[in-house]
């Protein structure tokens, strides 16, 4: 028994022996590969003993280490979601709708889109081949999160329901007198809304009086919207009712939009009479069309945009590994969504800020230049936005349209005593960014290799950026006679083969010298990804799911 374990265990060391001298047999087990099998280029020699390739830079290019294999395993995970976002693209169509765009209304696509849902569905309950001829209240309740890039009111939101609804017939939208929802040149007829756009055609825009009195630019209509009314009373509803009888025949239609009416709850006997009472002056019924619509509203109430970061920073709860970062606030605050957001990274000292106002064409005592310096400059997040067309004109870029806005984020270096890596990625809301560049002026440290996992890992796209090559010349030539094609071929070789980065996302420049090296190959490829994010954004946005829910006899 006990020659039996002897053996065994002698089975078993010899094994971990194995391992030990053959990591790449050891990699080919764990993964099931074959890396280092082809012979590499050059004149090299094969190793008979160690059955592979001789020369550490060869060996180095044939055999991956783990943490090659890991990035490339992440780049293929990052892949996939590329694939998903080309699918979302694709269900657009062929639609060139960007963010920015508006119609003549002045609502962009995906606000156009959930008026014209909302109105067709109205459309459908109201004059549809299986609705009353007689006239119903609708209670519509709306529920939609807007995007920060909804320029338009709720005014002409409200007058696309309308169209859509009315559908060739007459449509009203009423609001309370004196509202700030519109102006008094609207009632004087000047046909525009705030904003100098159009009224549709077949649309009015009028008011009703709080006491239900007066109606002013709803007469005749066969469809009337009244905007935020309160029917707490059954005089209320008696006069809403005397409101909509100035439509045609038996009266219009009447749709009570984000109306307030008393709880309908057992106890409520004041609600019970209000909805008894509309049941029984609307002859055609009441019914109520509940509207939601996902997505994330970003909300803003700070103004100092330091003391937020710090605040946030310096009371931030440990979090475990695997848990879930949320948004940052002072990220919240800056309205990201609506933008393309390059961050900047990297360790203190390697030209960031350099680079955030090369990139800007901007001088470091331009004005809005970020402040550069041999010490740590950057504190605290700092975004600085500026037009897409700008950065067209500077760099000769193409393609991006003149309205979309970029910003970049310089971000304070990591790895710092101020700002350690752990919590750096959490802190810095790196997760969130549309692109990340990490900026190296000398070989990539393990700091940087561990951003480049992070973003990665949660399918960030980043690019690898080589700053202050200029120098890495010079020294170049000077210490080992090497040639400037030299050297770059060298330096970027290292970083392809540490960071698992294809060489299109490998760039190395110098801020000093905004037409050379891969400068700008580097402008158009942070272009081209910052609008693809922006397309990104807009098509999530223009797929968002939109429930309709009609209850019938409620409100």
């Amino acid at each position: 028994m006990a020659s039996t374990a002897i053996f065994l265990l002698l089975l078993v060391s010899f094994g971990f022996s194995q391992s030990l001298h053959n990591p790449l047999r050891a990699l080919r087990r764990n993964f099931g590969g074959k890396f280092g099998t082809s012979r590499p280029a050059g004149d090299v020699a094969w190793d008979v003993r160690r059955r592979r390739w001789s020369g550490t830079l060869v060996r180095a290019n044939s055999e991956p280490t783990l943490e090659a294999i890991k990035l490339r395993e992440r780049e293929a995970a990052m892949a996939k979601i590329r694939i998903a976002e080309d699918a979302l693209l694709a269900k657009l169509g062929d639609t060139t709708a960007r963010i920015g765009d508006v119609d003549l209304l002045g609502l962009s696509p995906d606000q156009n889109r959930i008026a014209r849902k909302i109105g067709s569905s109205l459309e459908k309950e109201l004059f549809g081949s299986s609705a009353p001829n007689s006239p119903q209240m609708c209670s519509l309740r709306l529920d939609v999160e807007s995007m920060p890039w909804w320029e338009a009111g709720m005014v002409a939101f409200y007058l696309r329901i309308a169209q859509k609804a009315a559908n060739g017939r007459r449509a009203a939208v009423l609001f309370p007198r004196e509202s700030s929802e519109i102006s008094g040149k609207i009632l004087e007829g000047s046909g525009n809304i705030p904003g100098n756009f159009p009224i549709p055609p077949g649309v009015v825009l009028g008011e009703y009086d709080l006491e239900w009195k007066a109606l002013r630019g709803g007469e005749g209509a066969d469809v009337m919207f009244i905007v935020n009314p309160t029917l707490d009373s059954t005089d209320a509803i008696d006069g809403l009712r005397s409101i909509s009888r100035a439509g045609p025949g038996e009266g219009a239609h009447t749709v009570v939009i984000d109306g307030y009416f008393p709880p309908a709850l057992p106890t409520e006997i004041l609600g019970r009479q209000v909805r008894a009472r509309a049941k029984e002056v609307f002859p055609g019924g009441i019914m109520r069309l509940g509207v939601v619509v996902e997505g994330l509203e970003i909300k803003g109430g700070v103004k100092d945009m330091e003391d937020l970061f710090y605040s946030e920073y310096d009371n931030a709860p440990p979090r475990g590994k695997g848990e879930i970062f949320e948004l940052p606030k002072w990220l919240q605050v800056a309205g990201y969504k609506a933008t393309g957001n390059l961050a900047i990274t990297g360790n203190s000292g390697t030209g960031k800020s350099s680079l955030n106002n090369a990139i800007r064409r901007l001088k470091p005592r331009d004005p809005g230049a970020a402040a550069v310096g041999v010490k740590e400059t950057t504190l605290f997040p700092t975004g600085y936005s500026f037009p897409a067309d700008r950065l067209k004109a500077s760099h000769h870029s193409k393609d991006t349209p003149t309205g979309a806005e970029l910003k970049l984020w310089d971000l304070p270096g990591a790895g710092t005593p101020r700002f350690p890596l752990k919590g750096y990625i959490r802190d810095m809301g790196i997760r969130f960014f549309d692109l990340v560049v990490v900026v190296a002026s000398q070989r990539y440290t393990e700091t940087d290799l561990k951003l480049m996992e992070e973003l990665a890992e949660h399918g960030v796209p980043y690019f690898a950026v080589r700053s202050k090559i200029d120098v890495e010349i010079r020294n170049g030539q000077s210490d080992n006679g090497a040639t400037p094609a030299q050297t770059l071929e060298l330096i970027r070789n290292d970083i392809q083969r540490n960071s698992g980065l294809p060489y299109d996302r490998v760039f190395l420049l110098s801020s000093r010298y905004q037409d050379e090296y891969d400068f700008p190959a580097f402008v158009e490829a942070v272009q081209t990804q910052l609008q693809r994010a922006l397309d990104v954004k807009l098509a999530k946005a223009m797929t968002r799911k939109i429930d309709l829910r009609v209850l019938y006899r409620s409100v």
